[in-house]
């Protein structure tokens, strides 16, 4: 096995339990909304950290394709959906920053 295929499954059970965890605290604060007090930057930053790895997924979509067969040309499959990769990957960019900013503020 590669270094790759031991790290891979890791990583993605790391992540599959940080949103966990951030679902099971939203799932929380639903039943007890009377009597929790919100505050704004907690949650801009829970939906930060819960909307990253949802975008990080759809740009690895994006990129890379469900089955490699010979004569795959990803180099075509990078300009057909390199639109919607930047767009993915700006908005991203642009949500740190903001969220930076206001909690700097």
């Amino acid at each position: 096995m590669t270094p790759f295929q031991y790290v891979a499954p890791l990583t993605s059970i790391v992540i599959a339990l940080g949103i966990t965890r951030i679902l099971t605290g939203l799932g929380r604060i639903f039943q007890m909304r009377g009597s929790v007090r919100t505050y704004w930057v907690h949650t801009l930053w829970t939906g930060n950290v819960l909307l990253s790895p949802v975008i990080a997924f759809l740009l690895s979509v994006l990129l890379l394709p469900d089955s490699l067969g010979i004569g795959s040309d990803l180099k075509r499959r990078f300009y057909q959906n390199s639109h919607w990769f930047f767009a993915l990957a700006a908005f991203l960019f642009v949500l740190f920053i903001t969220i930076n900013l206001r909690v700097s503020a």
